[in-house]
């Protein structure tokens, strides 16, 4: 039997980071552990409903200060944005985790965004473990094809060698300036020796990886961490027990499946997406749903056909649509593979990239530039999806991978393996 661990799992980001890491925390529970989930106080509701012990890291005023800036959506600027955010925050993570430090039964899961401070408790303190986790196949380099740099996709007749000298450029030209010194000042604090990159810390450093994504949709690339634990889609949204709220089924149960429109949790700047999204509902004929927490973005006057809400859990949701435009955020686009719907991917920055071009290889939807978002490219995009018999019957051969009932449990087993 598995001696019982204290569990520090240590997340940062938006709902798509938060809900896979809530729900491994659960399961971890679940099997009898103590889990402490540590992250932004924007997210204790669903820690508690989660049933887990929280710690605050951050405040709301600092997620809504990073939420509201438009550089976070940028390709190229946007991992300075969410970089900026944390670097206070990976000290009071590291303090928290040594002040937990008591009987050496301490095991770390942490997100890339928690993994300096991990790290650096972990080189304090002999004994501590700590795994990496990884939400998407794009975070985790590779010289492999596919490669995205950014929304650069690297073509696949570039030979390795070009590869790497790519990364060792992004490397000095971008990361390591504007990580090291401080991930080199916390390691500092603790009298440590200086790390030379932060792939390093990455990728290197933690003693196991875990993969939140399942192989059929990223496949294991031969140049990622040898001591990676594959796991699985983990769609805990937080919500799900809950029903629909009343208003959202009697929109639901009032006519025709409708389109699902949404540019993620954080997103504040979709104004102009929303607008070119309710043309192209008027054009098809099709009714549709918009979601977003910042209202502001949703014109004026939407006719009956189409509402607004501020959120919906997908779980429940999606299988009632007929398709759904998105981001490209993981979770959305996991969501959308299981409810066995066609998608359109609108990536802005991060991994959303390589999320949609998996999509489109996998035949269950299609991407389109945000520069080319405009209502009329947009209706004739949806509708060849929804007037593909081909798309249809692939999205629900797609579906049929989501079997196992309980992901994050099966996960939960693997890292006690390892333990």
């Amino acid at each position: 039997m598995t001696k019982k661990k204290h569990f520090v799992v240590v997340a940062w980001g938006s709902m798509g980071d938060i809900h896979p890491l809530l729900g491994l925390s659960r399961a971890l529970k679940a099997r009898g552990h103590r889990v402490t989930f540590v992250t932004n106080e924007a997210f204790n509701d669903m820690a508690v409903e989660a049933g887990l012990e929280f710690h605050s890291v951050g405040t709301l005023a600092e997620a809504e200060d990073t939420l509201g800036n438009n550089d976070l959506w940028h390709p190229r600027k946007g991992f300075e944005v969410v970089w900026r955010s944390c670097v206070e925050v990976q000290k009071r993570m590291l303090g928290f985790i040594l002040s937990q430090v008591d009987a050496g039964d301490l095991v770390i899961i942490a997100h890339p965004l928690g993994l300096p401070a991990a790290i650096t408790a972990r080189d304090s303190i002999p004994g501590l473990k700590v795994f990496s986790t990884w939400l998407a196949p794009n975070n985790l380099r590779t010289c492999e094809d596919p490669l995205f740099v950014g929304p650069q996709r690297i073509p696949g007749w570039v030979p390795h060698a070009v590869r790497r000298w790519l990364w060792r450029r992004v490397d000095a030209d971008i990361l390591d300036p504007l990580t090291l010194p401080d991930i080199n000042a916390l390691r500092a604090s603790r009298q440590l020796p200086s790390m030379a990159h932060y792939a390093n810390l990455l990728y290197d450093a933690p003693d196991h990886a875990v993969t939140l994504f399942p192989s059929w949709f990223g496949k294991r690339m031969p140049d990622w961490p040898s001591n990676m634990l594959s796991g699985d889609f983990l769609l805990y949204d937080g919500l799900a027990q809950k029903p629909l709220g009343e208003d959202v089924q009697q929109f639901l149960n009032a006519g025709s499946a409708p389109i699902v429109f949404t540019f993620g949790s954080a997103m504040q700047h979709a104004g102009k997406a929303f607008r070119a999204s309710l043309d192209a509902c008027r054009r098809l004929d099709r009714r549709g749903i918009f979601l977003t927490l910042f209202k502001e973005q949703i014109p004026d006057g939407l006719p009956s056909t189409v509402a607004w809400f501020e959120y919906a859990p997908f779980s429940h949701l999606l299988p009632h649509a007929a398709a759904v435009v998105h981001h490209g955020g993981i979770g959305s686009t996991a969501e959308a593979l299981r409810a066995g719907i066609p998608q359109i991917v609108v990536p802005m920055a991060h991994d959303q990239f390589d999320n949609g071009a998996r999509v489109k290889a996998l035949g269950v939807g299609n991407c389109i530039a945000r520069s080319r978002y405009r209502a009329g490219y947009l209706t004739r995009t949806l509708a060849e999806l929804l007037g593909s018999a081909d798309v249809i019957s692939r999205c629900r051969e797609v579906s049929l991978h989501f079997g196992d009932p309980d992901p994050a449990g099966s996960l939960a087993a693997l890292v006690e393996q390892k333990l």
